[in-house]
C-alpha cells in the first residue's frame, strides 16, 4: 500500500515533456517546416532540450536551415543563447558548419538586448529602413470604392 501513491518524483521528467523532445528534434533534423509549424501550433515547447541539452535551434543551425532558424527565433521565441553540454550555442554550430546565412541571422539575434528579443529580427530591420510614410499611419485596407479614389 505504501508504494502506490500520487507523489511525483521531481527528478524524473514528465513523460509528455520527454515524448515531445524527440519529434521536435527529428523535425529539425529532417528540415520539415510544415511539421515544425504543426508542433508549434499544438503547443509543443520548441525550446526543450535532449540529453545533450541541444535544442531544435541547435539542430537547425547545424543543418543550415535559415527558414527554420528564423521561425524558431522570431515565432517560437526560443532562447538564442542556450548552451549544450559542450557549452556551444546554435551560433557556434552554424559557424562550425560554415552556414554563413544562419551565422549572420543568429549574430543579429544574439546582439539584440533582452528587452527587444520579443520582436522579430525582420520587424527590427523594417523599422530601421527609411519608409516614405509611417507604417502606423498607413491603413491596412480601404473602405472607399474604386470610383471614389
Amino acid at each position: 500500500l505504501h508504494t502506490t501513491s500520487n507523489k511525483i518524483d521531481p527528478r524524473r521528467r514528465d513523460f509528455l515533456e520527454r515524448d515531445a523532445v524527440m519529434p521536435a528534434m527529428y523535425v529539425a533534423r529532417s528540415r520539415d517546416m510544415v511539421a515544425l509549424r504543426r508542433l508549434y501550433m499544438q503547443g509543443v515547447d520548441l525550446s526543450t532540450c535532449d540529453y545533450d541539452r541541444r535544442t531544435p535551434l541547435h539542430v537547425a543551425a547545424s543543418e543550415g536551415d535559415l527558414n527554420m532558424v528564423k521561425f524558431l527565433v522570431n515565432v517560437a521565441k526560443v532562447d538564442v543563447d542556450a548552451r549544450d553540454r559542450w557549452n556551444r550555442s546554435a551560433l557556434d554550430d552554424a559557424r562550425f558548419f560554415k552556414h554563413t546565412a544562419c551565422v549572420d541571422f543568429l549574430e543579429r539575434a544574439v546582439a539584440r538586448p533582452e528587452a527587444r528579443r520579443s520582436q522579430s529580427i525582420s520587424s527590427e530591420d523594417s523599422e530601421s529602413e527609411d519608409h516614405p510614410f509611417d507604417i502606423a499611419q498607413r491603413p491596412l485596407f480601404s473602405l472607399d470604392t474604386p470610383d471614389q479614389q
